[in-house]
């Protein structure tokens, strides 16, 4: 009966992703209903976590298509809010989450697709660092699957077209092409083919001969010899930290460098100074974010706190751990401090009418600065794709709706819950081996004791590169809008 019971669920499930496909295919918006009432048969709760991936993983293709058969007219009208688009990178990041959590292994196949739909929904509102991030998921489970290979190739080619630096949108370039080359000897739909196969075939004859050469040096990990800056540099090319935006590509010599990124002086913010103003304010944010990860590297470094270079003792062991969980603090707090930073740049660069002491990374995006009373009509106007992408990383930070905070990440979830305990609490860390069940750790608070938020180092450290990641992804959000700007002026 159990078994019976399990199959019909599965094919349930199934049907779904079937409807789904085929709305697309037909045009038919009907077939999408269809799909969102069988969804509402299925009870989640007797979901294993791979079911409740695939399931998730299915849903995320409904909305998605409905926003893809919505007329053209409507989707650009509705460009800034898109409840279609919300709904479906929801349903990505739980069926990401079931697919994290499971016990065992989904099929590599079901797996690599569900971090390619993660991508593409966050390449199709702006966010195209994190895009990136999650199509090399996907390629590390499958290193020939055709729509991740194809679809970062595309994103690539976004990201060369909005650099202002040349040399850095061709390698970029190059690199999107080698992608669309080894998707075309993979299996992919024949309906996407011919447009994979047009933007090859483009980047071919711009390109040529450059694609047949090397423009980047493979970087090489220290040796035993503790080289302190070395291994600072390491550290930020694995965990790409650069604002270098070939830190996306992997490990270079060439994307070693916190300065690749700007700020463009247009003409009218010349004549009335702000154009240094944009210029000189960025780099004091790059210096800040310079900062943070120089923290946070030396928090879990051991070998930072000795100038010997020699392993340190116990008691330096134990001085280090102090000292190191109060710079992880700082270091997370320092960067969390630039987000709003940030906005008081995207008011400048933008003409934004509102009052500077309301300007924060989560009101800049409305009228007055109040949510209620909708987005920034110079915001409605403009089809700015990156800037509506720092819009959307706001949602992250501080959306409250239960829907939306059901759709973040673990670590999303906790970090403004985290900020805030910081700031003007307390937070009291402990070492991973205090801790019985660090995965439940701190969620909405239910640790707090007197006021004091308790956790534990690793959870710590991993909200910290969270944010300096987010941060990073929110800088290189803005030199692209301000990019994106110009050369549409």
């Amino acid at each position: 009966m159990e078994q019976t019971r399990g199959n019909a669920t599965e094919q349930l499930i199934e049907r779904i992703g079937v409807l789904a496909d085929q709305a697309l295919f037909k045009r038919r918006a009907d077939m999408l209903n269809d799909a969102m009432k069988l969804a509402e048969v299925v009870d989640i709760r007797n979901l294993s976590q791979h079911q409740l991936a695939v399931y998730h993983y299915h849903l995320s293709n409904v909305w998605g298509n409905c926003f893809k058969l919505m007329p053209e007219d409507q989707r650009q009208k509705h460009s800034w809010e898109l409840p279609e688009i919300e709904k479906q990178l929801i349903h990505n990041r739980l069926a990401v989450r079931a697919l994290e959590t499971a016990t065992g292994a989904l099929p590599v196949s079901a797996a690599s697709a569900i971090y390619t739909n993660l991508a593409n929904t966050l390449f199709e509102i702006g966010r195209f660092v994190e895009a990136i991030e999650y199509w090399d998921k996907s390629l590390e489970l499958q290193p020939d699957f055709g729509m991740a290979l194809a679809n970062k190739g595309l994103g690539l080619m976004q990201y060369a077209h909005l650099q202002s630096d040349k040399n850095l949108s061709m390698i970029l370039l190059i690199e999107a092409r080698r992608m669309l080359r080894k998707a075309l000897n993979q299996k992919i739909p024949l309906s996407a083919r011919p447009l994979f196969k047009s933007h090859f075939n483009m980047l071919n004859s711009i390109l040529r001969p450059r694609f047949r050469k090397s423009f980047l040096t493979s970087a090489v990990a220290p040796g035993k010899t503790h080289d302190m800056e070395a291994a600072f540099e390491s550290w930020q090319m694995n965990n790409r930290l650069f604002l270098n935006p070939l830190n996306d590509l992997g490990n270079y010599l060439e994307a070693a460098s916190d300065e690749a990124i700007r700020l463009s002086s247009t003409p009218d913010c010349t004549e009335s100074g702000a154009g240094s103003l944009l210029q000189n304010y960025f780099h004091l944010l790059q210096r800040e974010y310079a900062c943070a990860k120089r923290l946070c590297f030396e928090a879990l470094d051991p070998m930072s706190h000795t100038t010997s270079g020699r392993e340190p003792d116990i008691e330096e062991s134990a001085a280090f751990d102090d000292a190191g969980i109060e710079k992880l603090k700082i270091a997370f707090r320092t960067a969390y401090s630039l987000f709003d930073k940030i906005a008081f740049l995207v008011k400048i660069r933008f003409r934004l009418q509102i009052a500077s002491y309301r300007v924060n990374f989560r009101t800049v995006w409305y009228r007055e600065g109040k949510k209620s009373y909708g987005v920034e009509p110079t915001l409605l106007e403009t089809d700015n794709w990156p800037l509506r992408g720092m819009y959307w990383m706001s949602k992250d930070l501080y959306g409250r709706r239960p829907d939306i905070r059901k759709g973040l990440s673990t670590d999303a979830r906790c970090i403004d819950i985290l900020r805030n305990h910081l700031e003007h609490q307390c937070v009291l860390v402990q070492t991973d081996a205090a801790r019985e069940d660090e995965t439940d750790f701190g969620n909405d608070g239910k640790r707090d004791i007197a006021g004091t938020y308790v956790i534990g180092k690793s959870a710590l450290t991993g909200r910290t590169l969270r944010v300096l990641k987010m941060t990073r992804s929110a800088l290189i959000g803005l030199s692209l809008a301000d990019q994106w700007e110009k050369q549409r002026s």
